[in-house]
């Protein structure tokens, strides 16, 4: 049956009613006759649509709420509240009203009357949300160091080389830089507050799940829960040796108890050139240079673009990564494969790889024991053959030929042979591409496992256990038909191959003693004491052959090579090599919050490295920092406006220990050859300068920041003021010959200071059910 109050209908029937009515009345009748009930007769009822006023208000100040969004559940009536925090809507009664404002809970009720009064709950979620620390986690509201957080949902979004990029531009003072732009195969430059050593390790120590120095290559897009900065001394002091460029925290997701869940995250892309260099095209050089300076000799009679013949056209990349999650009361998985194929826009220049991740975790006895692991693998193969940087083997990068190339000159000569240019550090790369290979096949694998055991509500013990490998097999061969290998040169027109194994591991173990408690509801503990021990090894074999009088088993059988016994060929070679290193320590970590106003933290790590001399193996590395969240205290009364002040202050002690192994020992290295009854025997003698002084540089740091929160927390941000003082910097020096037996030396001499400031401003200006529009800046000024 057509609803006749409906819309337009309504207001035409209420007249046409009243006057049926006012008829009727001036009739009278003689009698009553009952009408009897028909099942095809129904009656409908009219809800009368009516306007609902009210004010909403801050249920912590009690003052209005501008700018508060209402809307009825459903339809799409929707209205928002003015200056005095007064709204009206139209409604019906058993509508619900949905009621949303930034910095507040959400809430939900029906309508039962015209009018409807709305206290919004100060939602505390931000400041109660948890942040990753050094060995452990914090609430925002309790940090009192330079920590920056990034969470899954704040991530930059398309397609990324490196999962660092996904906060690229979200922290201030971090700079993640690509210095060959698309070349897949090429690795990330990580800095923090710019550079704090002459020849120590400028990046950021990365922490994966737990594993101090993680591998990037192991976790990928939509594996990341959040990735948390420790930018200062006080935050990155309870790693040591290996904080001086502060460090990056990677959690990754767990599985969750619930129904099983499948996800599928993917995304394609394709890269174009924006800007090419400006250079003298084929009609510029004849004109300014074969005519203009009378050099008919360089015209060769092509027009060729080399730098257009050197970009992937067919450069789509894509990525798919399937999830799979789940689990019950006492038990959780989370397994996810991947699989990547990446085109660098340079020509044969391209990484195919796929790999997995698994997590599982368990409680047990009463819950007061939690295993959890997780197992990662990565395998890719690398095309590395295209688009070579200038500190390859290669004279020139294949892009600087496209510059310094002849325009005229053409790509092929007429009988299908590639043409050849002999000027100085000029070559065709098109002819490399055909007649070279250079490809690396690489295995990564990280496995860890976790055990923790809850003593009583306040204590908690755990011990951790990491293994991470990463082997990589590496293939060069230059066929009998490439320019350099060409029968007037050193090779006779012979090929020539080359072959690198490299194999990297490293073990962790560690174990933590947890205390947390509360006394008298506003004296919070929490206490960490600290053991880790890690290990890691480096090496690798390589060997190359030339004389190869045919290209058929290309690099697959060096001992066919005629160098070996061919002395007028350039000499085979063949190399090997290995290293360790060993780090020990011992640390611990205090934390005290009175009433969520005051917080103090105190950090004191005390560190052993084998790669220092004997008298400076360990070294201590202090930190405390304080926080005071002003907005709690009672005197402070315009919450409206700011919602939250915190002022931190921080001062730390790191170090750095990037160097290479064994530089304060005597190491023996190979010299000469001596002649003994015609057979020649190998001489080794020192190799290195050895000195027991050697010691870590040590960066004193001094860090004070303001947090803060503006209307409603749509503005949101930090201020950071910082100084860094880095001494007894690590440098390779000449060393005075005699008594010293080699030419150099690495001692501690010197110091530098970098300072700055650094903003970070987060604003969200529309917030809607259905679109939220959230801008992030961030600033840094640094001055040494």
């Amino acid at each position: 049956m057509p609803n006749i109050y409906s819309s337009k209908m309504y207001r035409k029937g209420f007249v046409r009613g009243s006057i049926l009515c006012f008829a009727l009345m001036a009739c009278s009748y003689g009698y009553a006759a009952s009408v009897p009930y028909s099942e095809e007769t129904s009656i409908e009822r009219v809800e009368f649509q009516q306007t609902v006023t009210g004010t909403v208000k801050n249920g912590a100040t009690g003052e209005a709420l501008s700018g508060v969004t209402i809307r009825v559940k459903g339809k799409d009536a929707a209205a928002q509240t003015d200056d005095a925090g007064n709204f009206s809507i139209a409604a019906e009664n058993g509508d619900v009203l949905q009621v949303s404002f930034i910095g507040f809970t959400a809430q939900e009720f029906p309508v039962t009357s015209a009018t409807a009064n709305v206290v919004l709950t100060p939602d505390s979620e931000s400041l109660d949300e948890v942040v990753v620390v050094g060995y452990g986690t914090q609430k925002r509201k309790e940090i009192t160091s330079a920590v920056a957080s990034v969470k899954e949902k704040d991530f930059n979004r398309g397609g990324m080389r490196n999962p660092m990029e996904l906060v690229q531009g979200k922290v201030a003072g971090l700079n993640i830089t690509r210095a060959q732009g698309s070349n897949p195969n090429s690795g990330t430059n990580i800095q923090l507050r710019g550079m704090a050593s002459l020849k120590g390790t400028n990046s950021p120590l990365v922490v994966i799940d737990g594993i101090p120095g993680g591998s990037l290559d192991l976790i990928k897009q939509g594996d990341i829960e959040s990735i948390d900065v420790l930018k200062d001394g006080s935050a990155a002091a309870i790693y040591g040796t290996r904080g001086n460029g502060g460090v990056i925290l990677v959690t990754t997701k767990k599985g969750k108890a619930g129904k099983p869940q499948f996800e599928y995250l993917t995304y394609g892309q394709t890269e174009i050139v924006n800007r090419r260099p400006t250079m003298l095209d084929a009609a510029q050089f004849r004109e300014k240079v074969v005519q203009g300076m009378n050099r008919p000799k360089l015209d060769l009679g092509a027009t060729t673009d080399l730098y257009d013949e050197l970009i992937n056209k067919d450069n789509f990349s894509h990525f798919h990564n399937f999830i799979a999650s789940g689990g019950g009361e006492n038990s959780t998985y989370r397994a996810s494969f991947n699989y990547e194929q990446a085109k660098g826009i340079a020509k044969e220049n391209g990484r195919d790889q796929f790999g997995g991740r698994i997590n599982f975790t368990q409680t047990g006895f009463n819950d007061k024991l939690t295993m959890s692991a997780n197992i990662a693998a990565n395998f890719n193969k690398a095309n590395l053959l295209g688009g070579k940087k200038a500190d390859d083997s290669e004279n020139v990068p294949d892009f600087e030929q496209a510059v310094q190339r002849n325009p005229t000159a053409p790509i092929m000569n007429p009988d299908g042979t590639y043409y050849q240019t002999q000027e100085f550090n000029n070559y065709n790369p098109i002819s490399r591409f055909a007649y070279r290979l250079d490809d690396r096949n690489q295995q990564t694998f990280s496995g860890d496992a976790r055990l923790k055991y809850q003593i009583i509500d306040e204590l908690s013990v755990s011990a951790f256990g990491s293994y991470v490998r990463d082997n990589w097999n590496g293939r060069q061969y230059r066929s009998r038909l490439d320019w350099d290998q060409r029968p007037e040169s050193n090779y006779q027109g012979t090929g020539y191959a080359y072959k690198r194994n490299e194999l990297s591991w490293t073990k962790t173990f560690e174990s933590t003693i947890d205390y947390n408690k509360t006394f008298n509801d506003n004296h919070t503990i929490t206490g960490l004491l600290g053991y880790s021990y890690q290990y890691s090894t480096l090496e690798y074999f390589d060997m190359s052959n030339s004389g190869f009088t045919t290209d058929g088993f290309l690099d697959w059988n060096f001992g066919s090579g005629t160098a070996i016994t061919n002395d007028k060929l350039p000499r085979p070679g063949l190399n090997s090599f290995k290293d360790d290193n060993t780090l020990v320590a011992f640390f611990g970590r205090v934390n005290y919050n009175y009433a969520d106003k005051y917080f103090l933290t105190a950090i004191l790590r005390r560190e052993g490295s084998s790669r220092f001399g004997a008298n400076n193996k360990w070294g201590n590395f202090p930190a405390v920092s304080a926080g005071w969240t002003i907005t709690n205290e009672d005197f402070f009364t315009n919450k409206e406006v700011v919602n939250d002040l915190k002022l931190r202050v921080g001062y730390g002690v790191t170090g750095n220990q990037g160097i290479p192994n064994y530089l304060s020992l005597i190491t023996l290295g190979t010299g000469g050859v001596y002649p003994q009854d015609g057979v020649y025997y190998q001489t080794y003698g020192v190799n290195t300068n050895p000195n027991p002084d050697l010691k870590w540089e040590q960066k004193a740091e001094t860090n004070i920041g303001l947090d803060f929160g503006l209307f409603n927390n749509r503005l949101t941000g930090a201020i950071d003021v910082y100084q860094r003082n880095t001494k007894d910097l690590l440098y390779q020096y000449n060393a005075q010959l005699p008594s010293y037996v080699q030419s150099s030396i690495w001692y501690n001499v010197g110091s530098v200071v970098n300072k700055g400031v650094e903003i970070q401003l987060t604003g969200t200006p529309i917030v809607k059910d259905d679109f939220t529009w959230q801008v992030d800046f961030t600033a840094n000024y640094q001055k040494k």
